[in-house]
């Protein structure tokens, strides 16, 4: 039986990508609170450093 599916914003997903997702964007949150950060500046060093990497 394949796994269930849901449509969230148009994408269909599997309930694990989706938990997959969630479990990203948690550890995002948590990451910018913890660097007492604002988020205008939080976003800005996440975009240099992306730059960085590539």
């Amino acid at each position: 039986m394949p796994p269930p599916e849901s449509n969230h914003g148009g994408i269909i997903v599997t309930k694990a990508e989706l938990e997959q997702h969630r479990e990203l964007w948690r550890a995002r949150v948590a990451n910018f609170r913890a660097s007492g950060l604002s988020g205008a500046a939080w976003c800005a060093a996440r975009r240099r450093n992306r730059k960085s990497r590539n």
